[in-house]
């Protein structure tokens, strides 16, 4: 990755007007995990290709990672309005609406998006995230359970059913496996959760 970015600079040197060279340098900084630098490259990417659908998408990627979720969300209402048929930004700008706390947008974004994709598994574990921080916690179970039939092994929507049986008041000791069983995917999990204002 290191060789790839220093072609990368070496042909934005050459030519600073190649936005593909800036989207490619965006990617090798996203892989690097230097959101920040990926982000800049997005960015320099736009300016000079405004409509990329890609560049957009991509970005609004590296800047949720990077807990820009107020850009991110703005970012993928840009690529709705140019491309309002993209189940996947519907999807992403729900989320990012409800770890915002504009969860009545977000609902309305993940409805848009299962409408377009209705067997989605992001777009449903996005749903059961915004009825669990709604309280609506059996609609919640609904399609947490709906996405885990279809990507069972996806810690964040078992740690969301989890918590959202043990809100329910029912089947607390499914509730308790849940969690556990997704810590065993990922131990960082409910201190994401936990960043989301969502704890045990």
């Amino acid at each position: 990755m290191d060789r790839a970015l220093a072609d990368y600079d070496r042909a934005i040197e050459l030519d600073p007007m190649d936005a593909d060279a800036h989207m490619g340098r965006g990617r090798a900084h996203y892989q690097k995990k230097d959101y920040a630098a990926a982000i800049t490259d997005y960015d320099a990417a736009l300016r000079l290709a405004p409509g990329n659908v890609e560049a957009l998408a991509e970005r609004g990627d590296a800047q949720e990672r990077a807990g820009f979720y107020d850009r991110a969300a703005e970012n993928y209402s840009r690529l709705i309005v140019i491309a309002p048929s993209n189940a996947k930004a519907w999807n992403n700008r729900c989320w990012d609406r409800a770890v915002l706390g504009l969860l009545e947008d977000a609902l309305a974004d993940c409805n848009e998006a299962l409408r377009l994709a209705p067997d989605d598994p992001g777009a449903l574990d996005s749903r059961g995230f915004t009825y669990l921080k709604l309280g609506r916690f059996e609609q919640a179970i609904v399609d947490y359970d709906a996405a885990l039939a279809r990507d069972p092994r996806e810690p964040g929507s078992l740690y969301g059913r989890g918590l959202a049986r043990l809100r329910a008041q029912r089947d607390p000791d499914g509730g308790r496996a849940d969690l556990a069983a997704a810590k065993a995917l990922d131990p960082g999990i409910a201190e994401e959760f936990a960043r989301y204002g969502l704890r045990e």
